[in-house]
């Protein structure tokens, strides 16, 4: 089974951010014997209900408001992919564009939607908004290329379900959603326009004869897992702006193109996935404004128990119960401004309301009590009981996490000044006195502490361990990879005497880099490379 590094890989295999889904499900459906699938790939289009204005207007004054000058619209494209050995475990990858349209506009030419999803201005509405993508994304046979882009690689969406919806491959839905109804972006993060084009059981909307704005036919037995929403870099100003107010075109202010890259590094097989992900940071370095985050779908390792006849065996079956987590780049503030200036500041030793994301729901669930996120916490599929997506943590053999001294670096950069950082970035230097609490390897065997990564919930404990991976403490460690040698009999079967993990330390907001998610932080990870 392959370890993979997308930089060694050709040109046309690197995943390139207007290309990611695509190439990703090349690389883990493309190795030899893998059973990993595309299952599916569709769109949902959703646009604010307020363009509905004039036609809800004469059902009911005053139900809607008044029309923006320009229609918001949120377009998702789904890849769901299947593994025959991964039973009711779908998994999503989804990235989001939007755009907006001119309202008079719209109306001028005919094709301003209507409240019956399946009217002929809709369907107008709905080709002139894939006429509009077509003209901003990017091809690998544009000549010259093209320097805009439509779908937003830097943030990825990832969910697991057990059912699929009854939408069919490639095709498009598109229905209305009441934005306003429910608050704004700030306030109500799950009722925003990307959370409900990414949700899998809302395909129908409309306003009913009161004006009441209702959802038809719902396909909630898909049982659609809370969204890992991954930001995997800054791409809002200073950084970057994708559209010119001014002047009503789409702006270049930016140094990520059609052909930047966001490189994978990991393992996987036909059970489980681990990998790290990092976008191009060479225009923005530093502030974690570009973190490297892991990116960890599948099943897990059963703990052990004993059988009738005294031997080891799983507690469960291999793949019957998934896991899923990712990261993000911190995001802590109301506004825009406000979280740009508090990620360098972002506190992963804090465990606040504040510091803990809020889980993006489905539409029409939300999992309570302890729902997980798949950001400060992990997404299992099923407890042992029945309950559904709880929120996981995980742990690992380590010295005590209250150190004396704080990990943290203090200097100033380009965008921001002289204070203490907490990721681990800032810290890493010989001169920092968190390395006298460590361990570190032996002086006279020349080992190094390790430990499998578990599983844990706060109820009912240890359930398994993260698969091909080990936990380590990062200070201090140099090597690019750390030997693991195998039992007896493994060594014997394969011929080789040892793994290899390739040591990774994840910048970003993740189970493996934020209390509570683990308990000593930042987690020094070793995903299996190669014998």
């Amino acid at each position: 089974m392959p370890h993979i590094d997308t930089s060694i890989l050709q040109e046309d295999q690197r995943l390139k951010e207007p290309y990611f889904q695509e190439r990703f499900a090349n690389l883990i459906t493309g190795y030899t014997d893998s059973t990993w699938e595309i299952e599916r790939v569709f769109y949902k289009a959703v646009y604010d209900s307020s363009a509905l204005h004039e036609e809800i207007l004469q059902m009911k004054p005053d139900s809607v408001p008044e029309p923006q000058s320009l229609v918001d619209v949120a377009v998702a494209r789904h890849y769901v992919f299947k593994n025959e050995n991964l039973p009711k475990a779908f998994f999503g990858v989804v990235v989001v564009g939007s755009l907006c349209l001119e309202y008079e506009q719209l109306k001028k030419d005919g094709k301003l939607p209507k409240n019956d999803q399946q009217s002929a201005e809709t369907a107008a509405f709905l080709e002139l908004i894939q006429e509009k993508i077509d003209k901003l994304e990017p091809s690998p046979t544009d000549d010259p290329p093209k320097v805009t882009k439509f779908y937003d690689a830097s943030t990825l969406y990832f969910y697991t379900c057990e059912y699929m919806p009854s939408i069919q491959d490639g095709e498009w839905r598109i229905m209305p959603w009441d934005n306003w109804r429910y608050g704004t972006v700030d306030e109500v993060d799950r009722r925003t326009m990307n959370n409900a084009a990414v949700d899998i059981e809302v395909w129908k909307t409309k306003y009913n004869e009161n004006a009441d704005f209702i959802i038809q036919e719902p396909e909630t037995y898909c049982v659609q897992s809370p969204i890992v929403k991954a930001v995997l870099r800054w791409a809002e100003l200073p950084l970057e702006r994708r559209y010119n107010p001014s002047y009503k075109v789409e702006d270049t202010k930016t140094n990520w193109w059609y052909d930047s890259e966001i490189r994978l590094t990991g393992f996987i097989d036909n059970y489980s996935m681990f990998f790290s992900l990092q976008a191009d940071n060479t225009p923005a370095w530093e502030d974690n404004v570009v973190p490297k985050i892991p990116l960890y779908f599948g099943a897990f390792e059963p703990l052990k128990k004993e059988d009738e006849t005294g031997n080891k065996v799983d507690s469960e079956p291999l793949g019957e119960v998934t896991v899923l987590f990712a990261g993000t780049m911190p995001q802590v503030g109301k506004s825009s401004i406000a979280q740009f200036e508090n990620i360098s500041k972002y506190d992963f030793d804090n465990y606040d309301k504040q510091y803990v994301t809020p889980p993006m729901f489905p539409i029409l669930k939300n999992y309570t009590r302890h729902p997980g996120n798949g950001i400060n916490n992990c997404i299992v599929r099923k407890d042992k009981a029945g309950g559904r997506y709880e929120g996981y943590y995980l742990s690992w053999d380590a010295v005590p996490n209250d150190m004396p001294p704080k990990r943290t670096g203090k200097y100033s950069t380009e965008f921001s000044g002289e204070f203490e950082r907490d990721y681990p970035r800032a810290w890493q230097n010989h001169m920092n006195p968190a390395y006298n609490y460590e361990h570190t390897p032996s002086r006279y065997t020349e080992r190094a502490h390790v430990s499998k990564i578990y599983i844990d919930h706060p109820e009912s404990g240890k359930r398994g361990a993260l698969r091909h991976a080990i936990g380590f403490v990062p200070i201090g460690k140099v090597a690019a990879r750390i030997r693991l040698e195998k039992e007896p009999c493994a060594a014997t079967t394969s011929g080789n005497k040892y793994d290899y993990f390739k040591m990774h330390v994840f910048d970003g907001l993740s189970p493996l880099t934020a209390r509570p998610g683990t308990p000593f932080r930042p987690v020094g990870v070793g995903i299996k490379d190669t014998e």
